[in-house]
């Protein structure tokens, strides 16, 4: 929402514009600390510390997170002036700078195959949650390992260090939800998922694109770890230009865990309430989606929609999205199985996603669904009529 322009008063108010659209995790992304490598807040953005904001935070009703790149460190940073020779680097060469920014703002990647360098990330990391009680940490990866040097087993000492970090903290702060950077670090591995219970699939915000993400990722990892990728959010829109609805950003998020990421406030009040709706909606089909069992129905990377049903365990209700991807004039979705529900019970469907407000009428013809047994579902199927680009509908099914 605010980019790196972040400080304690336009904090608070966005956090309280999160309050509005029913959030209930507030995180700051990057900015509030001093440096890469300095992970405490900036005295000049944060005067009087995080402990003011957190407190609002908490009166708002929310939980509170942070986001971290702890791999890297800056030019800037207290701790690459008392410690230089802690960047990867070859020996007797300099460390290859990733350039951002300013020039203080020039980082390098930490050498976390010394254990010295692991160690003291790892105290870093604890001190900041356990003094500042956050219930989220979010990590972030934007440097190379494009100069690998510095010690004799580099790549698996790195990568022992980093799972041995993570894994203690997770001991440490069994309640901490923590989520790994995955996409731009290759990570969402198994490995790394033993201390992390949310993934960034990738900084790719486009709701089209997510489409794939999600299906791909979904073959190794639950749906509900999918993090990043899943935002009602325009932040990446100058990349390909593509301008998305907002109910289709809201409905692919939908699919692993909802998240805003939308500058709120410069929000008119009618978007404030749409993503509420958007967001209670979300928190109605959450156990559905994050327990149930999960069905590509029709993929993405062969039609022109997608189509995804989440199940409870006991078969007692459904959550089926369909997803408009690229509509032509006159296309239809054809009738698509339902699997995985209790054959000889009957099930309620209802339909979210079809109301367009000046012709409504015409449309509610479409949103009208009798009941069907879990029989029927499974060798009969559903329609859900989609009109144009990014058009989408989800569909409830619950049992009688």
């Amino acid at each position: 929402s605010l980019a790196l322009d972040v400080n304690e008063t336009n904090v608070i108010e966005t956090a309280r514009t999160a309050a509005r659209i029913g959030s209930e995790l507030f995180v700051i992304d990057d900015g509030w600390q001093h440096a890469l490598g300095d992970w405490y807040p900036d005295p000049v953005k944060f005067p009087n510390g995080l402990r003011s904001v957190i407190e609002e935070v908490a009166k708002l009703g929310m939980t509170f997170g942070l986001w971290i790149e702890p791999e890297a460190f800056e030019i800037k940073s207290n701790l690459y002036k008392e410690h230089p020779e802690w960047a990867m680097a070859y020996p007797g060469c300099e460390p290859d700078v990733r350039y951002r920014g300013d020039a203080d703002r020039h980082s390098m990647m930490l050498n976390l195959a010394k254990p010295e360098v692991a160690d003291f990330l790892y105290t870093s990391i604890h001190k900041l949650v356990a003094e500042t009680g956050i219930s989220y940490l979010k990590l972030d990866m934007n440097t190379f390992f494009s100069s690998p040097g510095g010690a004799d087993r580099l790549w698996i000492d790195y990568a022992r260090n980093l799972d041995r970090i993570f894994q203690t903290l997770s001991k440490d702060f069994p309640s901490l939800l923590m989520e790994n950077c995955a996409s731009g670090a290759g990570r969402a591995s198994l490995q790394m998922t033993r201390s992390f219970g949310r993934i960034n699939r990738s900084d790719n915000q486009d709701a089209l694109d997510m489409l794939k993400l999600h299906e791909g990722f979904t073959y190794m990892n639950m749906p509900r770890m999918a993090g990043g990728a899943c935002h009602i959010s325009d932040t990446m829109r100058h990349v390909n230009n593509r301008i998305t609805p907002l109910k289709f950003q809201a409905y692919c998020g939908m699919l692993g865990s909802l998240a805003c990421g939308k500058p709120l406030g410069k929000c008119s009040d009618e978007e404030i309430a749409e993503i509420r709706s958007y967001v209670d909606l979300y928190k109605k089909f959450r156990p559905v989606i994050h327990n149930g069992n999960f069905y590509r129905l029709a993929s993405a990377f062969e039609h022109p929609y997608a189509i995804y049903e989440y199940v409870a365990k006991d078969r007692s209700e459904a959550v089926v999205f369909v997803l408009g991807a690229s509509i032509q004039f006159g296309d239809r979705v054809p009738f698509f199985l339902v699997p995985g529900l209790d054959p000889d019970a009957v099930y309620e469907i209802e339909c979210h996603g079809t109301v367009i407000p000046d012709q409504a009428e015409y449309f509610a013809e479409f949103a009208k669904y009798s009941p069907m047994t879990g029989r029927g579902l499974a060798q009969i199927g559903l329609h859900a009529a989609l009109f144009g680009d990014y058009d989408c509908r989800v569909l409830h099914l619950k049992r009688k």
